[in-house]
């Protein structure tokens, strides 16, 4: 398993944050998978980071043509940017995500993801299935959040 990073997993750009309780943000988070690197079954891409104080108020899913890979998209474990290669994602926001679709968040466990107040967390998608994503692929996830 590997753990591949966005430019915002990887702390090079900022997640918006609301500066008035209520509002609701949007930002696309955007990964695409670099030259000569493929994603296996249980590799994550640390994509989006979830502010402190911050819930999801709704997301939507956008992944390109790649093969048959299904993708979960939750909260991993331990704090945005950490480099350890045993981290986990979980599939609160999205569970087998199907490959070339447009999926908009229907599980119940992510509108219901209670708003940290001590920390970011990162938001990751993990590859499921036995299919690879190849070089090329983008993966979008744009995150509507509130305070």
């Amino acid at each position: 398993m590997a753990i591949v990073q966005s430019a915002w997993g990887a702390l090079k750009k900022q997640a918006p944050v609301s500066c008035e309780a209520g509002t609701v943000k949007a930002e696309r988070y955007t990964y695409t998978v670099a030259a000569g690197l493929t994603l296996a079954a249980g590799d994550i891409i640390e994509l989006a980071i979830l502010p402190t104080f911050h819930t999801v108020v709704d997301a939507t899913l956008i992944i390109d043509e790649a093969g048959t890979a299904t993708y979960d998209v939750g909260l991993m474990s331990s704090i945005p940017g950490d480099t350890d290669q045993a981290r986990t994602c979980g599939a609160q926001f999205f569970s087998g995500a199907a490959d070339a679709s447009t999926t908009r968040m229907s599980l119940a466990g992510g509108f219901r993801v209670a708003a940290s107040t001590s920390n970011d967390r990162s938001i990751g998608v993990k590859v499921v299935g036995a299919s690879v994503v190849g070089a090329g692929q983008v993966i979008d996830l744009i995150l509507y959040t509130k305070q």
